[in-house]
């Protein structure tokens, strides 16, 4: 998550929850911790659209350990408009933004259940 605001409320909240969270400010930050990262990583939320590299990006190149079905992609933009530009597919774990820390934890439990 690139909006500093987010990121924090949702660092926040799932700390509180009971979940060990690794915050980075854009996907090279994240994929650096992801490569240096000794242990299971069971999750990963990521937005779609930041500076740099984009959550897809991110995602298709940490599928060696972390695989597509274990990543929530969150965003503002609505998940028609991201599958119609073709940078989602159907099938993926989503998340729109603005999102209650109810809806984000349900969908990471959902998640951590299936996957």
């Amino acid at each position: 998550e690139d909006d500093q605001i987010v990121s924090d409320f949702a660092f926040e909240a799932l700390s509180e929850l009971g979940y060990s969270v690794f915050l980075a400010g854009n996907g090279f930050k994240a994929l650096e911790w992801i490569n240096q990262y000794k242990g299971h990583i069971d999750l990963i939320v990521t937005d779609i659209i930041m500076p740099g590299m984009n959550g897809q990006e991110m995602a298709e190149r940490v599928a060696k350990r972390v695989p597509l079905n274990h990543i929530i992609f969150v965003s503002g933009y609505p998940f028609s408009s991201l599958e119609k530009d073709g940078v989602l597919e159907e099938g993926i774990h989503f998340v729109q933004k603005p999102y209650s820390i109810t809806t984000l934890a349900r969908k990471i439990r959902s998640v951590l259940e299936t996957a």
